[in-house]
């Protein structure tokens, strides 16, 4: 049956894609082929994407100071070069590029930075109605993915694009190539159910065999009569979540089964990975000293093919939403000199103080440059020779967060110092809570729609919380992934503190890396249900880290109210984010819901080995929301998390305060050039709900200057305020003011 469904799916591919199949069969198709059969080979033997490394001598290291690129959209820079200038501006785009010399040429008279989107074209790695996207059903039905990634003949195309596009716009300052832009599986993070094509089942049988330690372990989690590998092979057919939504309801964790849904979610997203992987390597032959990735990133989640884990080794450089806290992901990933660009999408909205924040905060996170879209409150920046109001307010924020002293924040050769704390990037775990959240929508599930994805996805919502409340606590964490931790990361960068958000799916050598950590001395906070399945998605059944933990569990009564498991209610979606957590009918520890009612207790600490851990059986989600983080329930959490890690003897060497008291809502990210000399970066840090179309909400900033105290045991010889070149001598602590919606950024040297 479901044989047949895929070829009427196939069949009703659109005429469009069927013209451009016809240039398959030029003399170049043999290369591409081989060329690709070689990269997808090399992933499914060696069970490894390839790693793509930095482009050597990148001109736009030391050349070019924070980039701003206007995107192209109802203004022309050969037109409007002198408004531009008027107000700062020097960046701008370029699409595809084949017939564009001339434009090149221009910008290299000019010397006007550039960027090259849609280099891949656009409707491949950006299905479009008109490439196909309009034949896979919406319905949560399986479908052959148009061009699909298994197919050798469309990296064949891919390949034809990208030799077509790049060479006419590398006789100018090109700063960065984009293969396309929002690229997806399907579209954005929507759960459209692909790739189900012959070519990519094939692949994925092949994958799968790779993926478990036994033949009886495979068995087990697809539930597989006793057959030999190769008839399980044969007949291995992964599914739909509509396949396995009931076993979220019905069943207790340790008898869910999630593999042939999670597996091929998996392969899938290491199919997207491996995909770009192969076009930017083909793309280098062109441009070897141009970063060249992918801009319009979605956060990650079970569709769209975002794991960050996957993304960070194949693209070179990104533009993703600060949605679910990627730029927080990317800059942790990243933070190995030389850098990799990581960019942010500039929606200038009518909110000057918001709009001048954006840059600040971005700068002092260490991107490289912003991508602008001109267009304010639905009004061009750029119109018959005149500037938008709005924005010609911003010209002095432009100038000031591109000045020549201001590089080094955004230079690739410094590199970010994060405190001795880690948070545990699980795809897997993100994987299954995505399966949770959507049982809210029981049959309506294919309904989720990637907006309401990006503002329900309880582990995203969980990632910010974690980040911010650290941050509000004086700490810069970093973001490790499965591969590290289990290859010892963790010891080798001197962490003290691993915490574990929402980490449901672990495997076991995970699990036995974060026992080896904790025994030898380490601390581990979890905030609930850790390792209940594992990386498969195939439930325990005892977690490996209760005992870890020293948990009991007394009785199967569920989460929450007993009912639910999801933490954000997707239902809700159009209520304030308070009011989609749980609350009614909750057991309550002050007035914050209990998760395992099974549980006697929260916050419960254990010894373990020469280490400790802390169960928190409570979710800091909430934390996300200003106002929540502002008030009882913020307090709560700073004063649990901050007396914990005090007790685990972590102290900053640098701190904001604020009348000696933390200052929550500000952060000092702490940077340290290759002459030792460190850049400390001071700013506003609010929640923000990121959007993919415009800039967001959620943006609380204070009107006035904020009084701040920086203190540090750090011997120090010399500080400098870099934005005004003013000497403030060696005296500590210093008391400065911050402008709400601007950063402060000190240049200190250090004792050696």
């Amino acid at each position: 049956m479901l044989d047949s469904q895929i070829m009427i799916l196939q069949f009703r591919r659109t005429v469009s894609i069927i013209a451009v199949l016809a240039c398959w069969f030029s003399p170049s198709f043999a290369f591409a082929e081989n060329d690709w059969s070689h990269h997808l080979n090399h992933w499914l033997n060696q069970n490894q994407i390839t790693h793509v490394s930095i482009p050597q001598n990148r001109k736009f290291d030391e050349q070019y100071n924070f980039l701003i690129l206007v995107w192209q959209y109802k203004t022309r820079a050969t037109n409007d070069r002198d408004l531009y200038k008027k107000i700062h501006l020097n960046g701008w785009h370029i699409d595809y590029g084949e017939g564009k010399q001339k434009l090149a040429a221009w910008g290299a008279q000019q010397e006007w930075p550039y960027y090259v989107d849609h280099a891949a074209g656009k409707g491949i790695l950006h299905l479009t109605p008109r490439s196909g996207l309009s034949s896979i059903p919406k319905s949560g039905a399986p479908s052959p993915r148009p061009w699909s990634f298994a197919d050798p003949k469309t990296f064949q195309e891919l390949t034809r694009r990208l030799d077509a596009n790049i060479p006419p716009i590398l006789n100018g300052p090109v700063a960065a190539i984009a293969l396309d832009d929002e690229v997806s599986l399907g579209s954005f993070n929507s759960p459209l159910e692909v790739d189900y094509s012959p070519q990519a089942i094939a692949a994925f049988r092949k994958w799968l065999k790779s993926q478990y330690s036994s033949n009886s372990a495979w068995q087990r989690a697809w539930q597989l009569p006793a057959v030999s590998e190769s008839a399980k092979l044969a007949s291995a057919q992964p599914v739909t979540y509509e396949k396995v939504r009931q076993q979220l309801k019905n069943l207790p964790p340790s008898k869910w089964r999630l593999a042939p849904w999670l597996d091929f979610r998996t392969f899938m997203d290491q199919m997207q990975a491996e995909t770009f992987a192969a076009a930017v390597q083909h793309a280098r032959s062109h441009a070897p000293t141009v970063p060249i990735g992918v801009v319009g990133g979605q956060q990650p989640s079970a569709y769209g093919g975002f794991d960050y884990s996957l993304l960070r080794h194949s693209v070179q450089w990104m533009e993703a939403y600060d949605i679910g806290g990627t730029n927080e992901l990317l800059r942790s990933f990243w933070a190995d000199t030389p850098r990799r660009y990581q960019m942010q999408t500039y929606f200038a909205s009518v909110d000057l103080a918001r709009d001048q924040w954006f840059l600040w905060y971005y700068l002092a996170h260490g991107n490289r440059g912003v991508i602008a879209w001109p267009d304010s409150g639905g009004k061009p920046w750029f119109n018959a020779g005149k500037i938008n109001p709005a924005v010609e307010k911003l010209s002095n924020t432009f100038a000031a967060v591109q000045a020549d002293s201001l590089q080094v924040l955004a230079a690739p050769q410094t590199q970010p110092v994060f405190s001795p704390i880690a948070l545990l990037y699980s795809h897997p775990s993100i994987q299954v809570g995505w399966a949770i959240d959507a049982t809210t929508h029981g049959k309506t599930w294919p309904r989720r729609s990637s907006s309401l994805d990006n503002s329900c996805l309880s582990s995203g919502k969980n990632r910010v919380a974690w980040t911010r409340l650290l941050e509000d606590l004086g700490h810069q964490p970093r973001w490790i992934d499965s591969q590290e931790l289990c290859a010892g990361e963790l010891q080798n960068r001197g962490i003290k503190l691993l915490i574990l958000p929402q980490a449901f799916a672990l495997s076991s050598e995970e699990c036995q890396a974060i026992k080896a950590f904790v025994k030898s001395g380490g601390a581990v906070i979890a905030d609930y249900a850790p390792a209940i399945t594992d990386q498969h998605g195939s439930g325990y059944l005892t977690p490996p880290l209760d005992q870890l933990f020293g948990l009991n569990r007394l009785s199967k009564s569920g989460w929450f109210d007993g009912n639910r498991r999801f933490e954000v209610d997707g239902e809700r979606y159009r209520r304030p984010f308070a009011e989609r957590l749980p609350q009614e009918n909750c057991l309550l520890d002050s007035n914050m819901p209990i998760v395992e009612r099974s549980l006697s207790g929260t916050r419960l600490e254990h010894q373990f080995g020469s280490g400790r851990t802390l169960y928190l059986n409570l979710s800091p989600t909430g934390y996300f929301d200003q106002s929540l983080r502002g008030a009882n329930f913020g307090n709560h959490w700073r004063k649990w998390i901050g007396d914990w890690i005090a007790k685990q003897e972590i102290q900053e060497p640098v701190r904001v305060t604020r009348e000696d008291q933390q200052e929550h809502g500000v952060e000092l990210l702490r940077y340290r050039t290759k002459d030792q000399t460190e850049i400390w970066a001071i700013v506003a840090n609010p929640t923000r709900q990121a959007s993919v179309d415009g800039p967001g909400s959620g943006i609380a900033l204070s009107s006035q200057n904020i009084p701040l105290r920086i203190g540090t045991t750090l011997p120090i010889s010399g500080c400098r305020n870099l934005r005004t070149g003013k000497s403030l001598g060696t005296k500590f602590p210093l008391q400065l003011e911050l402008p709400g919606s601007e950063a402060i950024v000190l240049e200190v040297t250090i004792k050696p």
